[in-house]
């Protein structure tokens, strides 16, 4: 896949769902490993989608500058990820 074709949408941030928020809690009252375990894996899959998000806008807001919509995107990001 070409990086043109990579399809962008803004991660909502604030607030952020609920079932990612809890995940701690719930890893800390998980049955087993497996299930600690996958949980994990949907944090991991948020974050990867989330940071993926984030620079695919950069990346095309770096590219062209004078691109108001990525500008919005990247300030969006810049000024949630903290509080997130």
């Amino acid at each position: 896949m070409g990086f043109k074709e990579y399809q962008y949408s803004r991660v909502q941030l604030c607030p952020i769902d609920k079932n990612i928020t809890d995940i701690p809690a719930r890893i800390e009252t998980a049955a087993d490993y497996n299930e600690a375990l996958k949980l994990y894996g949907e944090y991991e899959a948020f974050r990867e989608h989330l940071f993926t998000m984030y620079n695919l806008a950069y990346f095309r807001y770096t590219i062209n500058t004078h691109d108001e919509f990525y500008a919005a995107e990247v300030e969006y990001y810049d000024m949630n990820l903290p509080q997130a």
